[in-house]
């Protein structure tokens, strides 16, 4: 597993790697776990703000995985 590392803006995840459905928000500068990329598309775990929960979704920019 990777590391993803936000950048200076909001990232938006979606369920799909064609972008069509937003399921979350990352913050600026949020780090998150990373399961790759698939159709140039970086797959994130990220914890929901306020609960103890997590989604894993794609976003759109692959510059944050390390």
């Amino acid at each position: 597993m990777r590391k993803y590392q936000n950048g200076s803006t909001k990232e938006d995840v979606y369920a799909d790697t064609n972008l069509t459905k937003k399921i979350g928000t990352l913050s600026p500068y949020e780090a998150c776990d990373c399961f790759g990329t698939f159709n140039n598309r970086a797959m994130v775990r990220y914890k929901v703000d306020g609960t103890n929960n997590y989604k894993i979704g794609f976003c759109k920019w692959t510059g944050g995985v390390k």
